[in-house]
């Protein structure tokens, strides 16, 4: 038998892997007194992708209309759109999204100076884009100028400096002139140099920079978020029952904040009359729960917000949504959404509380006695409950609970039972837990600023593996007690509003983000072994 050889096109040798370079600048980056009418050429080593790569130019101070941008070959001619202007300095900057036709990209940031007179502005500002939720991202840096004089408001401005962060995340702005800045970080997708807030997130600082002849700034940490500046508004509301009403929001709140009746309004359409609102709490799916006084079937009503702002700082549309109302009755039983520990028992430390959240307001009236936890089914546990919500109650124990023996927690649902009276459909319920052993387990100590309110979350590199918090309060020094072996992260922030969440700050008018920061390198937790990872520090205000 004879075969004949398949005819292939040979494979042009191994994949390119190798990130373009600039290889030359025109005029000479560092020029002084170069013309007014000067245009700037960059020559890359390879055939660039020009869509990308004209993305990632930025001419310093930035025009309000866009330079000109032409191609020959290897070279990318940049043309401002108006002339230069006397005794300034011009920086142009390549941003590590520049990339060739293999998609290969620069992966740094590259900036040069020049100066139509005698002398080059040296001022700079460096930091990291903390972004673990986008680590793939390529977020753009923006300098905006802050006169003494004036609030600061950003949204309809061109920033006057702008570059991006490389592949590590680091991002420096060079060559600036001595003036106060504000800096922040932006998914900027279109590529536009304006925030949009409907599709881009964005990283607002925790101070004004105030910058003084040739200083620099190193260390700011921008921490980008979705948000918009749209006005927020109740998305929907439907009754689940006659006295019950299931909403939602078109931006995040905070339950701890809204957690009062006072805050919504029901109002007949019919007879202008108040709906009494006698609860509020969070239920299923994150999905707020109002209780009111008996609704009418099929009666309109409309609820309001009162005074409610969300967590992106945008006031609530005050119109608010109409509903019909039912006569249903609550015919359903409660049900365990959440039980905590159980699902990640690394999280629990000796002294825990267990955590339970049923779908709705429960009857607090011998709860109690349909509980029962032991450990090891022998020995039974003492608890007291403490109702921290209508449907949340936390089991707190006067003595520690035993570790290396199995913690269960029974319910015996015949007795427990919602506020209407009605029982839990199964005919029984157990969740349990394991402590870890003491000599499992390590430690991790941190030092911190003293005299603030610090808190810590250290996060295993598992995805849903063990999460811990902790937090000083003046003591200066974060202690993680009871880790689990294993390689972690730590990110830290001040507290300064105590209210336990990082808080974002403000886009209009600007409100700084609390102070925010992360160690870069990776914490390995030995069991019996403390790990002390040193001073941490969060940005300092500087000048």
């Amino acid at each position: 038998m004879i075969s004949c050889a398949v005819k292939e096109k040979p494979s042009g040798g191994p994949e390119d892997k190798t990130a373009p370079v600039i290889l030359q600048i025109d005029p000479e980056p560092g020029s002084t007194g170069i013309p007014l009418n000067s245009r700037f050429i960059v020559t890359f080593s390879k055939p660039m992708n020009r869509e990308r790569t004209e993305n990632a130019v930025f001419l310093s101070p930035v025009f309000w209309q866009y330079p000109t941008l032409k191609w020959k070959g290897k070279k990318l001619y940049i043309i401002p759109p108006e002339e230069l202007e006397r005794d300034k300095t011009y920086v142009l900057t390549v941003g590590a999204d520049a990339q060739e036709y293999h998609n290969n990209k620069m992966g740094k940031s590259y900036s040069f100076a020049f100066s139509t007179g005698e002398k080059i502005d040296s001022c700079s500002i460096s930091g990291v884009v903390y972004s673990p939720e986008k680590s793939n991202a390529a977020y753009d840096i923006w300098a905006y100028p802050v006169p003494n004089s004036q609030s600061v408001s950003f949204l309809k401005e061109i920033p006057d400096f702008a570059t991006q962060i490389d592949s590590t995340g680091h991002f420096s702005i060079n060559f600036m002139k001595p003036a106060k800045y504000l800096v922040v970080a932006v998914e900027d997708k279109n590529d536009d140099l304006f925030w949009d807030p409907g599709t881009e997130s964005i990283g607002l600082p925790p101070f004004i920079l105030s910058l003084a002849g040739g200083e620099s700034y190193k260390g700011l940490v921008l921490r980008p978020i979705r948000r918009d500046t749209l006005t927020a508004y109740i998305s929907r509301a439907k009754a689940i029952h006659n006295r019950n009403l299931e909403i939602e929001f078109s931006q995040p709140i905070s339950e701890d904040k809204y957690s009062n009746p006072e805050f919504f309004r029901i109002i007949s359409r019919t007879d202008s009359t108040l709906l009494e609102i006698q609860g509020v709490y969070i239920g299923e799916n994150d999905k707020f729960i109002l209780e009111t006084a008996p609704q009418v079937e099929k009666e309109e009503y409309r609820l309001r917000p009162v005074g409610m702002v969300s967590d992106w700082g945008n006031l609530f549309d005050t119109a608010g949504i109409v509903f019909e109302g039912t006569e249903k009755k609550d015919t359903q039983g409660p049900r365990l959404i959440y039980a905590d520990p159980g699902r990640r028992p690394g999280n629990a430390y000796q002294d825990s509380v267990i955590n339970l959240t049923f779908s709705e307001r429960m009857k607090t009236l011998g709860f109690s006695d349909g509980v029962t936890v032991t450990a090891d089914s022998l020995d039974t546990l003492v608890f007291m409950p403490a109702w921290i919500a209508p449907n949340k109650v936390r089991l707190r124990f006067p003595n520690s609970m035993p570790r290396e023996k199995k913690i269960r927690i029974e319910l015996r649902p015949a007795m427990i039972l919602d506020v209407a009276g009605i029982s839990m459909q199964d005919s029984s319920l157990t969740l349990s837990f394991r402590l870890p052993p003491a000599d499992t387990v390590g430690t991790v100590v941190a030092r911190t600023e003293p005299n603030n309110r610090i808190i810590g979350n250290l996060t295993s590199y598992i995805e849903n593996g063990p999460a811990y918090e902790a937090e000083s309060i003046g003591a200066g020094q974060l202690s993680f007690e009871t880790v689990l072996p294993g390689t972690y992260k730590l990110a830290y922030f001040e507290d300064a509003d105590g209210d336990g969440k990082w808080s974002i700050g403000l886009v209009d008018p600007f409100k700084p983000s609390e102070r925010f920061s992360f160690l870069p390198d990776s914490i390995s937790v030995r069991s019996r072994w403390t790990t002390d990872v040193g001073q941490i520090d969060l940005p300092s205000p500087g000048q």
